[in-house]
């Protein structure tokens, strides 16, 4: 902390001396200068293995991208009386809505979820995170659906998603948090 406090005396930014009095601005410079020291603490080998991690985090999330829009292909090339008969085309808008709320949901470290077709022409997504499982459902007027169910207890909660809204936030809580 004394080398980046000696850096910003000399740039007279902001004595030590002024910290005192500034509640959390002085704490979130304290904080950053923290950082910073521990950053220029790190010998090279530890930045190397950062970046690498980081490297095959992005790769894996880009494999993941790829099987999910090889699967919503799959979805958009359902025929009409694709169950047995009976089964809508999946609602090209439906599609449209699942591959940005999947990347969204990507981006946010969400595991990948297993993706379905609803008879009505919408999309299932669902997820097992133990105790529960998780499914979302998209459907073409626009309206979402959430459920989760405890496999232990049998209890159940239901959420109607506002689609225009941003469901990518509420789904990511949901399936990151839904653990109890």
């Amino acid at each position: 902390m004394a080398r980046i406090s000696r850096q910003i005396n000399r740039h007279a930014l902001l004595p030590p001396e002024q910290f005192i009095g500034f509640g959390t601005a002085a704490a979130l410079v304290n904080r950053c200068v923290q950082q910073a020291n521990y950053a220029l603490d790190q010998p090279m080998t530890y930045w190397r293995e950062t970046l690498e991690k980081r490297r095959e985090a992005a790769a894996q999330a880009e494999v993941e991208r790829s099987s999910l829009r090889s699967r919503l292909l799959e979805l958009w090339a359902l025929q009409p009386g694709w169950l047995d008969g009976a089964g809508e085309a999946i609602d090209r808008a439906v599609l449209r809505r699942v591959q940005l709320l999947l990347d969204q949901l990507t981006s946010r470290a969400v595991p990948r979820p297993r993706v379905f077709p609803t008879p009505e022409g919408g999309v299932q997504l669902e997820w097992s995170r133990a105790p529960r499982e998780i499914s979302v459902t998209l459907q073409p007027d626009e309206v979402a659906y959430a459920l989760s169910v405890n496999v232990e207890t049998g209890e159940t909660d239901e959420w109607q998603l506002v689609v225009p809204g941003r469901p990518a936030e509420t789904v990511a809580s949901l399936v990151l948090h839904s653990t109890r």
